[in-house]
């Protein structure tokens, strides 16, 4: 193959991968408001107050745990970003059932960092680790939880789904 067939091969591969990918931003970012907020993450909308967190989805449907019923923080990765929602808050009750789920890039997510840093023992080394990640894992960021119970132990990454340590 001839130098100058190789460089058209090449720009026309270059011309395709940015268009699609030029494609891929509109949608990902063609929230309804023209915001430029993640789509359809941004849909749900999350807030912090003194009694606990609270979640609404898309749909209207709320989910809400006390802050004295919390038992564990945790952040659910996977491998699915950048295009599919590859980051989610999940907040386990002390039966260690999942009382709330929060993606990154709800409307009102800035609340939660500060909430969770009030809990003692809050693991912001975790919430780095976890916003690194790009692979199936889950990171307990905190956890009043009994040791065993299904919320959870803080610590490594380990839970439903399988990650790096």
């Amino acid at each position: 193959m001839s130098l100058a067939l190789s460089f058209v091969i090449a720009a026309a591969a270059v011309v395709a991968i940015t268009w699609v990918f030029d494609a891929y931003l509109r949608h990902r970012f063609n929230h309804p408001s023209g915001e430029g907020k993640l789509y359809p993450e941004s849909l749900y909308r999350t807030s912090v107050t003194e009694d606990g967190v609270s979640c609404i989805d898309p749909k209207g449907s709320k989910t809400f745990v006390a802050w004295a019923e919390l038992a564990s923080v945790a952040i659910h990765t996977n491998d699915t970003g950048p295009g599919g929602c590859d980051l989610v808050w999940a907040l386990y009750d002390r039966t260690g059932k999942l009382a709330c789920a929060i993606p990154n890039g709800a409307t009102g997510e800035n609340e939660l960092l500060p909430g969770f840093q009030r809990l003692p023992g809050f693991s912001n080394e975790h919430v780095t680790r976890a916003m690194c990640c790009t692979d199936n894992a889950v990171f307990i960021c905190w956890s009043n939880a009994p040791s065993g119970s299904p919320a959870g132990d803080a610590g490594e990454p380990e839970g439903g789904l399988s990650g790096p340590a």
